[in-house]
């Protein structure tokens, strides 16, 4: 029985609030089923224990050695008696409602879920209703938690499983490596999908399942203009100048002088300190990725521009062209290029030795 279809048979204990997919995953009020759980359990003892592990009366959570010196037994014994009391809220009836709202809140977002986003989608504030949501998670035997180096934590679905979700990430971390750019969202999905294609034939590889784990993966990060990107690189995560200025470039989509760019990277506010000017300036002019194409004006070296005078830049002009231009037309080309006054380029044009004018107003290369 699917998931929607459990929670429409168990719609008269959900009472008449829950009449839609959409209503379902509203919110569950964990303060009303305190007492449902403690009635489950009946047992004054296995109450307390529960209370002290995960900290319900507003104490910090305990330890199962603390908890096990409390009632003179080992920790060994308290683990077991925290399993048994586990296994009762899964198996009770009466709560089944929650489990099956938290089946379907995880399974609409493709599987997978965060604690922070499962709670903004059960709209919980309170800390109180936050433990509870922790003591279902950790009790019911359909969902499951991964936490490791490479993800943060998260609950997903029985059906799936946690190698799956590390081939995931995995996949996605090769294919950032070779291609050593950031790359869009869904062309990523769609090389991960095709790079475990293996693995496609026996489980479920839905594209929202793999999105979700690329938001919840540790090692990997979006960059500003909204691409990903492994999160140790600097566009993904700007930390200093020169990636902060490329970033910015990135997002503008047009050369700045380094004034401007500075002032814009202020904007941005990646940081609290403030940048200064010079910094800024400094960093344009050692960094490769950046090409000076006018008097203090930069521009990406992605972008097509290549370093040079505006004498080079006329010289690889009429080189390409391998024909005597007319400098109007040397001028059109150049301002494709460079971002400067007419007359500077037409000043090069008449002084510079390796231009030959053959005619009125019409140039070519000086012979080697």
């Amino acid at each position: 029985m699917l998931i929607y279809d459990k929670i429409m048979f168990m719609k008269p204990l959900l009472g008449p609030n829950f009449d839609t997919k959409e209503e379902i995953a509203a919110g569950i009020n964990f303060l009303d089923i305190e007492n449902k759980v403690n009635g489950i359990l009946k047992n004054r003892k296995e109450i307390e224990i529960l209370s002290r592990r995960f900290g319900i009366s507003g104490k910090t959570p305990e330890t199962l050695g603390s908890i096990g010196k409390k009632f003179k037994v080992t920790r060994e014994r308290i683990r077991q008696i925290e399993k048994d009391i586990l296994r009762k809220i899964d198996k009770a009836l009466v709560l089944d409602d929650i489990f099956l709202t938290l089946e379907k809140i995880i399974s609409t977002q493709g599987g997978i879920i965060s604690i922070p986003s499962l709670e903004k989608s059960l709209k919980i504030k309170d800390p109180k209703s936050k433990i509870f949501l922790k003591i279902f998670l950790e009790a019911s035997s359909r969902i499951k938690k991964i936490k490791t180096f490479k993800i943060d934590e998260c609950w997903f679905l029985k059906e799936h499983s946690p190698a799956l979700i590390l081939r995931i990430i995995d996949s996605a971390e090769n294919i950032l490596k070779s291609t050593k750019k950031t790359v869009d969202k869904k062309q990523l999905v769609d090389l991960i999908i095709k790079d475990l294609a293996d693995l496609h034939k026996k489980e479920s590889l839905n594209n929202k399942f793999i999105e979700k784990i690329l938001l919840y993966a540790k090692n990997i990060g979006r960059a500003p203009e909204g691409k990903l990107g492994l999160a140790k690189w600097g566009v993904v995560n700007p930390r200093n100048t020169r990636d902060k200025a490329f970033v910015v470039l990135q997002q503008i989509k047009k050369p700045l002088h380094y004034k401007e760019l500075t002032e814009s990277i202020r904007k941005a506010n990646f940081s609290a300190k403030r940048i200064s000017i010079e910094a800024v300036h400094n960093e344009l002019i050692r960094d490769k990725r950046f090409v000076l194409v006018g008097r203090g004006i930069y521009a990406l070296k992605e972008w097509g521009y290549k370093p040079g005078t505006v004498s080079e830049v006329i010289y690889e002009i009429l080189k390409e062209r391998r024909v005597p231009m007319h400098k109007n037309e040397i001028v059109k080309e150049v301002l494709k290029r460079r971002f400067v006054k007419k007359n500077t380029i037409l000043l090069n044009l008449q002084e510079k030795p390796q231009f030959i004018r053959v005619k009125r107003a019409v140039y070519r290369l000086k012979d080697n």
